[in-house]
């Protein structure tokens, strides 16, 4: 099912219509399995003005004979529309829609008809209504950043107000308060009550404005104000989380260093389809550091998780694969997650991580969906620093001890002669049948030049006078003897 990211049917007043003021009509046209339309919210007309006859016109009764063929009797009136791709076309009022989203229902017998969110109302001379400031649908776009959140609070007409005395308490709290590193979570319930103080301003200051009323609308506000205050109060709150995690932060460091060419993704059990270089998605986690709000952090994250599957379809479409890739089942997709994150080279991400736990606090459906990424990559974390991945960090090389240089003694060569240098011993390391031969060779030399050097010392023995004698056991001795 195909859905439209900024349009929930269960707030749009003609689908709400449909299933009160008009529910007969529109269990007939379940019934039949008619193509049921639905004009996106920003563009309906007053509610006032959602009649019977503007729901008659969107319920549309397929050809019998004709293929994406459709009709509706309005009034008296038949009128005959026709899908071409993603365009509604009508030649007898000379109008077009554009399809959205598409979902597939089912009936009561459980049989599928087809439901169109479209871009208008399919009948001439209707006016959307006015809304001040952003519409309801413009207010629902998903926002990331604290200049983004700030103008979505802009919208509504005592922001002003509400903001200035928020101003004034964080002002207080950054003067007054001392955040000590054993008791961070005091400062979050503080912060968490600032939040929700600021939030039930918002809506009780505006009891006359329809979009603060919807559940979605309320939620961009709640992670508009969170995102406000902590881009506030970050250098206070996070510069003690960073002093309290500085130790395994470092160590955290040290080990995506060491794992950075053995722990990869190629040698984790997955899918090939996997097995690749996430250029797009380490990109992301480059900007990571740059925010300052868990929930901008948190957004970056998603971002980059969303950024994993992009890169797995690039190097998919790259290998001339046909259709798509295997799916990823939750723990390889931790796996995979550890393996990045070693990658990504993060400073103070142990820090980072009890900051996104411990200070966002969203009640609402997107808080979820972002909680989610923390607990996946909470996971992941702990994954890389567990003992399963200390198989995959490089074997430390055989370096001699300090001191003096080792020495090997062969059993041709006397001590003097036979201590090796520590040059010798790597080359026995690297090629150990090499060393005997090298010693062989030695030996060799040594005993001709000692027969050179016999053969030069020769001496005739004179009448008078010492001559050298060599004695068995090897000792040189001067010798007299009367003439």
């Amino acid at each position: 099912m195909a859905t439209n990211a900024t349009e929930d049917l269960e707030y749009n007043e003609f689908y709400k219509a449909l299933q009160n003021q008009y529910q007969a009509l529109y269990d007939r046209a379940q019934d039949e399995c008619w193509l049921v339309c639905i004009p996106c919210t920003s563009s309906l007309p007053p509610t006032s003005q959602i009649s019977y006859s503007f729901a008659e016109a969107h319920l549309l009764e397929p050809s019998r004979l004709l293929r994406d063929e459709y009709k509706v009797l309005v009034g008296s009136k038949r009128i005959h529309w026709k899908l071409n791709g993603h365009i509604l076309e009508c030649q007898d009022l000379g109008l077009e829609a554009q399809v959205l989203a598409e979902e597939l229902a089912y009936n009561k017998r459980y049989t599928p008809y087809r439901m169109f969110i479209i871009d208008r109302p399919l009948m001439k001379g209707v006016q959307p209504r006015k809304d001040r400031g952003m519409t309801k649908d413009e207010l629902l776009v998903t926002r990331k950043t604290l200049s983004e959140h700030q103008r979505l609070l802009r919208c509504f007409d005592k922001h002003k107000e509400i903001l200035q005395e928020l101003d004034r308490r964080l002002a207080m709290f950054k003067d007054n308060y001392m955040i000590l590193e054993a008791f961070l979570s005091d400062a979050s319930k503080r912060l968490e009550s600032l939040t929700k103080q600021a939030f039930s301003s918002f809506v009780e200051e505006h009891p006359t404005d329809d979009r603060i009323r919807d559940r979605r609308v309320k939620e961009s506000v709640w992670l508009a104000l969170e995102n406000y205050i902590m881009c506030n109060v970050h250098k206070k709150v996070y510069e003690k989380i960073c002093n309290r995690y500085k130790k395994e932060d470092s160590q955290f460091l040290d080990l995506c260093r060491q794992l950075r060419h053995t722990f990869t993704p190629s040698v984790l059990n997955i899918s090939s389809d996997y097995v690749c270089k996430y250029h797009q998605t380490l990109s992301v986690l480059g900007r990571f550091q740059s925010y300052g709000s868990p929930i901008e952090k948190l957004f970056c994250l998603q971002d980059a998780m969303d950024s994993i599957y992009k890169d797995v379809e690039v190097h998919f479409k790259t290998r001339l694969r046909l259709g798509e890739p295997s799916l990823l089942p939750s723990d390889d997709l931790i796996s995979l997650l550890g393996t990045i994150l070693v990658q990504a080279n993060l400073r103070n991400f142990v820090s980072d991580v009890y900051y996104m736990e411990q200070f966002h606090w969203s009640p609402f459906s997107e808080g979820e969906k972002l909680s989610y990424v923390l607990v996946t990559v909470r996971a992941a974390l702990e994954y890389v620093r567990s003992s399963d991945v200390q198989k995959y960090l490089p074997k430390p090389k055989n370096s001699p001890p300090s001191g003096n240089s080792p020495s090997v003694t062969h059993p041709g060569l006397s001590s003097s002669s036979s201590s090796l240098p520590s040059a010798l011993l790597e080359l026995h390391e690297e090629q150990e049948c090499g060393l005997n031969e090298t010693l062989a060779k030695i030996s060799r030399l040594n005993m001709e030049a000692d027969r050179i050097e016999r053969k030069q010392k020769k001496v005739v023995p004179n009448e008078i006078g010492p001559f050298f004698a060599q004695l068995e056991d090897g000792v040189v001795s001067s010798v007299q003897y009367n003439s």
